[in-house]
């Protein structure tokens, strides 16, 4: 769901992040989109920012 949501993203030309949760997982998204990852979850890539974004997308698997 996450690779189609950038895809879409990527093809309406808009600046996004992609944040996710396991090594494994991002490595594969980044070989599939192009698009880098920042690892660690989202509570990590939280506590290390200082603005928030006005828009979030969130895609999970196995909920």
């Amino acid at each position: 769901m996450a690779i189609s949501h950038a895809q879409v993203l990527k093809g309406m030309n808009l600046k996004f992040i992609v944040v996710g949760r396991g090594e494994q997982s991002a490595k594969l998204f980044q070989e599939e989109t192009k698009i880098n990852v920042i690892t660690g979850g989202i509570d990590k890539w939280l506590s290390e920012i200082k603005v928030y974004p006005k828009y979030v997308i969130v895609a999970v698997t196995g909920y």
